[in-house]
């Protein structure tokens, strides 16, 4: 480890022209994984054709006059899980399984064949006939993973589940709910299992469809220009997939299950290039709603997992979904076919100005300060009804920040009231009578409830603070004892030092404004403490899900906000590699369960960020954009601030 530490500062320094180990597969990379592992397996469909990363030792100990280590992990189907690995340098296939018992996510391959089936089957032509309805194209159909769930061979026989919605002539797929249909299919050989259908509710004629003038409101007065003018161009620069901005420095990916990924994210700190992050990405989220109908119950997605965030990132229109400086990158995947296929405009890297980065005024100088200057990159993906962007922002004070922006259509269910049956009574003071429908929902336009659900998004931050020999602490605020607290006001900011695995599951605290840091116990600063970064998440919340319920048990991130475990290259996921369908855990618990040392040692932190939506009407038909945001914050890294420029500066 100390022969480590020593070489972390490699990574601090780019080769540029080499191929580095953590740059993704180049498209000749990508075909001759595909043509090696044709060479074995001829029908499989490609899932993922991915770079997998060396061990980080290997990575910082790498130089541009050896050959960069170079693996390519493919994910197949082929009725179950096929996985391979391909060393690209010495061209022959390291590993290959077959997993029977084990998932991979959706495809879109399966995705237009099972539209196919399910369009042509009678059974629920007839179902969708007795509703009145006879324009069958005109139903769009919403193809669910099976979810965790015992039942029908699961999980050796892959599983979808198809709910339907009426479009009609817009352009809103999500339009009202055909409530009561459910259609499951099982996927090879391709057929439909059975189609259920608890009776005919009646179909909401409320517009949708937000694509078309109609439904916005007019009272919106016209807003004047706003520009943003970089007459010399931006401030960042990109050499291959290293990003210079200020003191910042970082590697970027997109990986298609992952999606954005960092790397080696370092701060200049007075000439120094001081490591701070080695791997930073989304390692899943889950999305359990929270109805009890049997068409509803199984509703829990573990979006990464079962669909893939980069591989449902849009492409990025500037204007609409990205500002109008920013630079718009694309990125290559392998296709289902295995051919390497350029995507673009997937990820939006620009600069913004912020609020004050900091200021103070006095009655004989004035005021003195400074604009903040942030760094944006990003990406959104689309997964079903919800878009998710998701970002990281570099800040000029030395900290970084993760911001996930909830936006799209609520996931809605067809109900026969037209108006709230919750405020037929007067409003009075005491308990309110919930009722029908409405115990789960809130009605957003007549005969349409949206869900109650709620958001779980769970952060992989594998920090190096001037090294990878870390520890990780905890900060909770508590009132002093009485007996040296004479005024009743005094507060301390206890900490508690982890020393393995199992102790540092925690649960977050309002009350204590409780919060973790990541320090590296062999060095100190000038003041004496030792260097490290506060975590500091914004919005968590509980889940509702008993714990006894598989799909809680499977994903096993939402039982805790805070988790910290030793270093493994192969423990990338919160929920496992595989949770689609499965029924046996793999996941950020059963990562901790040989309780390992984690003092002053390379450590892993998990954060679970929450939302509970509870819908409004404002809502519907499309959502204005939720937050969930992850604080990144120095703390002992310097010695004063960072952000001291001349006030006079022009930034």
């Amino acid at each position: 480890m100390k022969l480590l530490h020593l070489l972390a500062v490699c990574f601090l320094i780019p080769v540029l022209g080499a191929i580095h180990p953590l740059d993704p597969l180049t498209p000749e990379e990508i075909e001759l994984a595909r043509d090696m592992v044709r060479s074995r397996e001829t029908n499989a469909t490609f899932v993922t054709v991915a770079l997998k990363e060396p061990p980080k030792a290997l990575t910082v100990a790498w130089s541009a006059n050896s050959p960069a280590q170079r693996v390519a992990e493919v994910v197949m189907l082929q009725g179950s899980l096929l996985l391979a690995e391909v060393d690209l340098n010495e061209k022959k296939i390291v590993r290959w399984e077959r997993h029977s018992d084990k998932q991979p996510r959706q495809t879109d391959t399966e995705y237009k064949a099972i539209t196919e089936l399910v369009r042509a089957d009678p059974e629920w032509r007839a179902a969708i006939h007795k509703r009145g309805i006879t324009e069958f194209d005109k139903v769009f159909l919403n193809i669910w993973a099976y979810g965790n769930e015992r039942g029908h061979g699961s999980p050796r026989t892959r599983l979808m589940r198809v709910l339907s919605h009426w479009r009609g002539d817009g352009l809103n797929a999500y339009g009202p709910a055909i409530e009561g249909l459910e259609v499951l299919v099982q996927c090879e050989p391709l057929k439909v299992l059975e189609v259920i259908d608890d009776g005919v509710r009646p179909i909401s004629k409320a517009s949708t469809d937000f694509f078309q003038p109609s439904p916005r409101p007019s009272s919106h007065l016209g807003l004047k220009p706003l520009r943003i003018d970089q007459p010399e161009g931006a401030s960042f620069r990109i050499q291959e997939n290293v990003v210079r901005w200020d003191s910042w420095q970082f590697r970027f990916s997109m990986h298609p299950r992952d999606g954005l990924v960092l790397h080696q994210v370092s701060f200049n700190d007075a000439g120094k290039q001081r490591s701070v992050l080695y791997r930073a990405s989304v390692s899943e989220m889950m999305v359990p709603y929270g109805d009890p109908d049997g068409r509803w119950r199984w509703r829990s997605a573990i979006d990464e997992g079962e669909y893939g965030l980069g591989k449902l990132s849009c492409p990025l229109e500037h204007g609409k979904t990205a500002p109008p400086h920013a630079q718009l990158l694309p990125v290559v995947f392998a296709d289902e076919s295995g051919a390497p296929t350029e995507l673009p405009a997937r990820i939006a890297i620009y600069e913004r100005q912020g609020e004050n980065l900091w200021s103070h005024w006095d009655y004989e100088n004035g005021v003195t300060g400074h604009r903040a200057r942030e760094l944006v990159i990003g990406f959104i993906a689309t997964i079903g009804n919800y878009d998710y962007g998701l970002s990281w922002v570099f800040k000029r004070d030395g900290s970084l920040e993760f911001v996930a922006e909830l936006t799209g259509i609520l996931l809605t269910k067809g109900v026969d009231h037209e108006v709230c049956a919750n405020c037929q009574e007067p409003l009075k003071p005491g308990k309110v009578k919930l009722r029908g429908d409405e115990r789960y929902g809130t009605l957003v336009a007549p005969q349409v409830i949206g869900v109650n659900h709620q958001h779980y998004i769970n952060l992989r931050l594998d920090f190096d603070i001037d090294g990878p020999e870390n520890a990780v602490k905890e900060m909770s605020a508590k009132r002093e004892r009485w007996w040296k607290n004479p005024g009743q006001n005094a507060f301390v900011a206890e900490q508690r030092v982890f020393g393995r695995e199992k102790e540092a599951r925690r649960k977050n605290s309002s009350a204590a404004h409780r919060h973790w840091a990541v320090v590296n116990p062999n060095q100190r600063t000038a003041l004496g403490h030792n260097a490290g970064f506060l975590i500091e998440p914004g919005a968590t919340t509980l889940p509702f899900m008993k714990t006894s319920a598989l799909p809680r048990q499977i994903a096993g991130f939402v039982d805790y906000q805070f988790f910290a475990t030793r270093y493994s290259p192969e423990e990338l996921y919160a929920a496992g590699d595989f949770p689609s369908q499965a029924l046996k855990r793999e996941n950020v618990l059963t990562f901790g369960e040989n309780n390992e040392s984690i003092f002053n040692e390379d450590v892993v932190t998990w954060v679970t960020l929450g939302l509970t939506h509870i819908p409004r009407p404002e809502e519907f038909p499309v959502m204005p954009a939720a937050k969930a945001t992850l604080k990144l914050t120095p703390k002992g890294f310097f010695d004063r601030n960072p952000a001291l420029f001349d006030p006079e500066s022009k930034d």
